[in-house]
């Protein structure tokens, strides 16, 4: 895991001897990531029988933000150093994503903008040009609009801020 110092963690997996096209690890890993907005989840695949000219074990790797994977079963295609697809080289795992509280359940902030959004009856459209539209936010009280936080924030210095947005003429 790639993120923040508390988030980034590095744990290898066993060598597999002499079996280059269809290795097997089976094995589990279990990480505990506190800012899943900017942690990315990297799978580094390096030759364990390293021997010869070649100065560098790198075989392949993938890279993925943790918010753009979904749990299950999921071919990843491994890449060179120059994320280039590397033909035939793939990796078959499992991913089983859970949340720890019910506090922090929304943690993408695309989802917290739609949640503000939809307190005021959202996206309306105008009538001035097709296709566009105007957000709306009203709030006659300041204390009474709080949106789902991220725990990159904190709820003692976030300020709602009303939003009147229409389009351009």
């Amino acid at each position: 895991i790639v993120g923040l110092p508390a988030d980034s963690t590095i744990i290898r997996t066993r060598a597999i001897a002499s079996n280059g096209l269809n290795p097997v690890w089976n094995e589990k890993f279990s990480f505990k990531v506190y800012c899943p907005e900017i942690a990315l989840l990297r799978l580094y695949v390096e030759d364990g029988d390293f021997m010869g000219p070649k100065m560098d074990p790198f075989i392949g790797q993938a890279v993925y933000p943790l918010d753009c994977i979904r749990t299950g079963f999921r071919s990843v295609t491994l890449r060179n150093q120059y994320s280039e697809e590397l033909e035939l080289s793939s990796l078959l795992v499992y991913l089983d994503m859970r949340r720890q509280n019910n506090e922090a359940e929304v943690l993408n902030p695309h989802i917290a903008l739609q949640a503000g959004r939809c307190l005021s009856g959202g996206l309306q459209k105008t009538s001035a040009s097709p296709g566009i539209f105007s957000a709306r936010l009203n709030s006659t009280d300041q204390n009474d609009f709080t949106p789902p936080l991220s725990p990159i924030l904190s709820a003692s210095n976030h300020v709602p801020i009303p939003m009147d947005l229409a389009p351009l003429e």
